[in-house]
């Protein structure tokens, strides 16, 4: 999968569970967890939170994981 087509991936999941994309997050290293070939899911609770966990998935992005 080409590092597009998986922030799309990224982006739907973001945008289905809390109604925002990677670009209205703060900025996120999303190639290297591209690169280390993580499925976008894992990405994002990599990078930020679980995103069923709202208030601890908006605490890290407030104020960095």
């Amino acid at each position: 999968m080409s590092f597009d087509e998986w922030m799309k991936s990224v982006d739907r999941i973001l945008i289905g569970k809390i109604g925002l994309s990677s670009r209205d997050l703060a900025d996120r290293d999303w190639w290297c967890a591209w690169d280390d070939e993580l499925d976008p899911a894992e990405a994002i609770e990599t990078l930020i939170a679980d995103p069923d966990d709202v208030e601890t998935f908006m605490m890290n992005e407030l104020f960095g994981a």
